[in-house]
């Protein structure tokens, strides 16, 4: 059977799900599969909630419960941090990754043996007696006979990327640990119950939920059915490049049902255009955009960054 129960007050498992896994490790290991590893992947100021970051501008994160706030991208460690707030010194780990799951699991089911599958320590076997087995996406071990129970953490958050195929992504790793549960055992999801994939695994059948997914990308204009592209370009020119873009639609060179989108800042002197199209209709559009970008070169103009059909949409 498959129970779904949202966290409404932040919780790691709701009330439900708790009482699930309480009778599944009466029978043999329960497995929980969470979104990400490490630890605390953001550091919050536990008194205004101020999101910690480092004076290059990075995302201070925890390794470990007594470690110290660590910058994710120039590495400086912050011993003594405070708030640049309101200057209080209590912190707050948000993001919480596997490490931090394995403590929470493991006071809220004592006596029992925990095991961390993620990271550099990867487990192949468990087992088919009672214990907590926390594994990472790609890290599950093999269990003999299967789960008594898998849950699914934080479930929303293996939906939540931006990239174009986060839901299919995401989709493949519960079916997949799922799919390591016992006969007769049962499966945990931490998401509100109307997500399309309390159904789908309800009837083991996902196809409802891809449907969905590509009358949502065909509303959208996205791939498969559009070619999108991305030109990011000098910001001091990207009016000019808008201008010539919809000038070219009104004048027949590109399909007149192109969407063109932009500029809109993407990082310090760069702006992006975002321009979509039916795909029978996308190579009169690639056409012209790789014969602008030749006109460019030749004229010494700078060349703008090209995308096509980018993975991601950020």
């Amino acid at each position: 059977s498959v129970l779904a129960c949202d966290a409404q007050k932040g919780e790691l498992i709701p009330s439900p799900i708790f009482s699930l896994v309480r009778k599944s490790l009466k029978s043999g290991p329960v497995l929980f599969l969470a979104p990400r590893k490490g630890y605390g992947n953001a550091v919050m100021c536990n008194k205004c909630r101020n999101l910690a970051l480092c004076e290059c501008g990075g995302k201070l994160q925890k390794s470990s419960a007594h470690a110290d706030p660590r910058c994710v991208l120039c590495a400086k460690e912050y011993p003594l941090w405070s708030c640049s707030w309101c200057s209080s010194r209590e912190i707050y780990v948000a993001a919480r990754g596997i490490d931090r799951f394995v403590e929470e699991v493991g006071k809220s089911f004592p006596n029992f043996p925990l095991l961390n599958s993620s990271g550099d320590h990867i487990i192949e076997n468990v087992s088919n007696s009672p214990a907590l087995v926390l594994a990472t996406p790609g890290s599950i071990p093999v269990a003999e006979g299967g789960y008594a129970a898998v849950i699914l953490l934080q479930g929303q958050r293996f939906f939540g990327h931006s990239d174009l195929r986060s839901n299919e992504r995401a989709r493949e790793l519960f079916f997949g640990a799922a799919a390591q549960v016992s006969v007769g055992g049962d499966i945990g999801v931490v998401i509100d119950r109307a997500h399309p994939i309390v159904a789908a695994l309800t009837t083991w059948d996902p196809i409802n939920m891809v449907r969905r997914e590509l009358r949502d990308r065909e509303e959208a204009q996205l791939p498969p059915y559009s070619r999108v592209l991305f030109l990011e370009v000098e910001s001091g020119q990207s009016t000019a490049i808008h201008s010539g873009l919809v000038r070219a639609r009104q004048e027949k060179r590109i399909p007149s049902s192109c969407q063109i989108l932009g500029p809109y800042d993407r990082s310090s002197g760069i702006s992006r255009i975002t321009v979509s199209v039916p795909i029978a209709e996308s190579a009169m559009l690639l056409n012209f955009v790789h014969e602008l970008q030749r006109k460019r070169s030749i004229s010494g103009k700078p060349l703008f960054s090209l995308r096509v059909d980018p993975y991601s949409l950020e």
